[in-house]
């Protein structure tokens, strides 16, 4: 193997705070290097940097490509190179075919007009090597997110890669879509290509990568191998700390006070066509973490939402709010009930990210902060402050766009948001997606913290050590249904997944919750 690229003491600043300082970077072809690193340690700018984002004149230190020095102007330029990055969000045209999004920036013209037969045959041939079930024709929005990521790694196929940079590619995929993207990076490693992997999830990497790099407050901290690290010391890198356990330790269940019962709760989903969840009945607990498991499509955010009154949704069923039969027909008709949800995706459902911290913070709340159609400032900049330090939430200023904090720090304003309600049940669907390991833990401690002070918390979540790391107890779904019910012992990831696969029997659990 020979090295493809190579950064030595890059350094980077933004109004004279240092992003990256000093960074270190060498990789090789046909390899997998783990970038790892908390939010805000310099992970995407130094990949802005590699893909032409940033041009020479704005970062300084030294950046080579096959031996050779870089001093890209655009993006264009490390593309031309094959070096390629594939975003988080990703870069596509819905109502645009797959070879229309592979080609966009490139397309091939004849006669003066774009060669659509040529795109397509070249698409085909490509989609070929990644082995997916769709065609050239077939129109994006078709696609499911993992579909959707494969055109996104056909687009630098098609521009000759030989460095592909992955940022936190598996956060919306499947576990089988999880395993057919790792099939294709082998594949690409063994045709040469150099692949740098971003991710959060240290399952995944130890699963893909050959190698470590780990970032924190703009330098590089350790390179290795990565046998040559194990869970704890890599973590501790991460965050500069010792973390013993990612979870903090779970509380023990008290006398249960019934808060929530939910029976025979059945929700049509109007955009699919479909029933979603079917005959599901359980009961959650002052004090307890409620875990909610299942493989992906098995229902767990559509039980979320339905029982939050979204408008997606017919229901049937009852809700037994502190023993007293209520509806939620609307959201605000949920929060005045005292239900609290903190959606799966942050960016798109859960923040308005042009939006400051504090009005982010206050949204959910305006009713309930007003005198006369007037907001009580003083009362509603007091509330927000004083959240924004029991959460931890890092900040140089409230009035600052929510856009420009971490992922963790986002996700903190999100269920500030929701506590700012005072809800005496919330709803957590996958709380920390996307976020670094020190952020988990705080958000971990946080959750433990509200349910000492009488909170009963729901979580949904994909991540099963998160489920049997946190839950007191688990509610695990399959095709909208219960599969069954696990605590103590029994909650493990192998009895998660051993209920997630095998058919329901009714729903018979019921008599255990």
């Amino acid at each position: 193997m020979s090295i493809l690229l190579k950064t030595k003491k890059i350094f980077k600043s933004f109004g004279g705070i240092s992003a990256l300082r000093g960074v270190d970077l060498e990789l090789y072809s046909s390899e997998v290097l783990g970038l790892l690193g908390e939010n805000g340690a310099g992970k995407s700018t130094l990949m802005k940097v590699m893909s032409g984002v940033y041009p020479k004149d704005e970062f300084e230190g030294e950046f080579s490509f096959q031996g050779q020095n870089c001093h890209f102007k655009s993006v264009k330029d490390a593309e031309a190179l094959g070096i390629i990055i594939v975003h988080q969000e990703l870069n596509l045209f819905q109502e645009l075919t797959v070879a229309e999004n592979i080609f966009i920036s490139h397309f091939p013209i004849k006669s003066g007009m774009l060669d659509v037969k040529s795109i397509e045959k070249k698409s085909n041939a490509i989609l070929k090597i990644l082995g997916v079930d769709f065609d050239a024709q077939t129109k994006l929005s078709d696609l499911t997110t993992g579909g959707q990521q494969m055109v996104e790694i056909a687009k630098a196929i098609s521009k000759d890669v030989k460095v592909l940079i992955l940022d936190e590619p598996t956060s919306s995929l499947s576990n089988l879509e999880i395993q057919k993207l790792f099939w294709v990076m082998r594949d690409l490693k063994k045709r040469g290509v150099g692949l740098i992997y971003i991710s959060h999830k240290l399952d995944e990497v130890d699963q893909i990568c050959d190698k470590i790099l780990i970032m924190r407050d703009g330098q590089s901290i350790y390179a290795g191998e990565k046998s040559s690290i194990n869970r704890q010391e890599l973590i501790a890198h991460m965050v500069g700390r010792n973390i013993n356990d990612l979870y903090p330790l779970k509380r023990k269940k008290r006398n249960p006070q019934t808060v929530l019962s939910v029976k025979n709760w059945n929700a049509y989903k109007f955009s699919e066509k479909r029933l979603r969840v079917k005959d599901f009945s359980f009961s959650a607990y002052k004090g307890e973490v409620l875990g909610i498991a299942g493989l992906m499509g098995a229902g767990r955010t559509d039980l979320l939402l339905s029982l939050f009154g979204h408008h997606n949704y017919k229901t049937s069923g009852d809700i037994f709010f502190n023993e007293k039969k209520i509806e939620n027909k609307n959201p605000w008709q949920a929060v005045n009930n005292g239900f609290a949800l903190v959606t799966e995706d942050r960016k798109k459902n859960g923040l308005h990210l042009d939006f400051s911290i504090e009005d982010n913070i206050a949204l959910a709340s305006l009713p309930h902060l007003t005198v006369k159609g007037c907001l009580t400032l003083s009362h509603y900049q007091n509330r927000i402050l004083n959240l924004i330090s029991k959460l931890k939430i890092k900040l140089s200023s409230p009035e600052l766009p929510v856009k420009t904090l971490s992922g963790g720090n986002q996700q903190k304003v999100a269920i500030a948001k929701w506590l700012m309600t005072s809800p005496q049940v919330l709803f957590l669907d996958e709380p920390t997606r996307g976020i670094d390991v020190g952020a988990k833990f705080e958000i971990y401690s946080l959750i433990n913290q509200l349910i000492d002070e009488g909170l009963c918390v729901v979580i949904a979540s994909s991540d099963l050590p998160e489920v049997v790391g946190l839950c007191n107890r688990v509610l695990v779904m399959r095709e909208g249904q219960l599969a069954g019910m696990l605590e103590g012992a029994e909650n493990s990831d192998h009895n998660i997944m051993n209920l997630a696969f095998v058919p329901t029997q009714g729903n018979h659990h019921e008599k255990n919750i």
